[in-house]
C-alpha cells in the first residue's frame, strides 16, 4: 500500500470551525475534500475504502463529508512500522560496517 503511504506523508491538518454550527470551537483536523483530492491523485477511490463518508441533513438536503479518523491511525501504524523497519536496517548495516572498520565507534 505504498499510495496510502504517499497520501499519508501529504496530509495537511488545518485549523477550521464547522459551519452552520452552533458552536464557536476551532478544531484540528483534516480537510475532507483535500484527502479525497489525495485519494484521486494516488488513483484511490475513496468510496471503496472508509476514510470519508457523507451524509445530508434533511434541512437543506446538502451532502457533507466527515473523516474517519480511526482509519488514519492505521496509516499512521503502517508509516511506523515501516520507518522502524529502515532504521533496523540501517542500524544493522552500520553494526556490519563498524565491524569492518575494525571497531564500535559508539564506545
Amino acid at each position: 500500500p505504498d499510495e496510502f503511504i504517499n497520501l499519508w506523508l501529504e496530509l495537511q491538518p488545518k485549523r477550521f470551525k464547522y459551519r452552520n454550527s452552533d458552536d464557536d470551537l476551532w478544531h484540528v483536523g483534516f480537510i475532507a475534500q483535500e484527502v479525497i483530492d489525495l485519494f484521486k491523485k494516488y488513483g484511490l477511490d475513496y468510496k471503496e475504502y472508509g476514510f470519508v463518508t457523507t451524509f445530508t441533513v434533511e434541512e437543506d438536503e446538502t451532502l457533507y463529508f466527515a473523516l474517519t479518523y480511526e482509519y488514519f491511525d492505521v496509516l499512521t501504524l503502517l508509516v511506523s512500522q515501516r520507518q522502524q523497519k529502515l532504521i533496523n536496517d540501517m542500524s544493522e548495516r552500520l553494526n556490519k560496517l563498524e565491524k569492518y572498520m575494525g571497531g564500535n565507534t559508539n564506545e
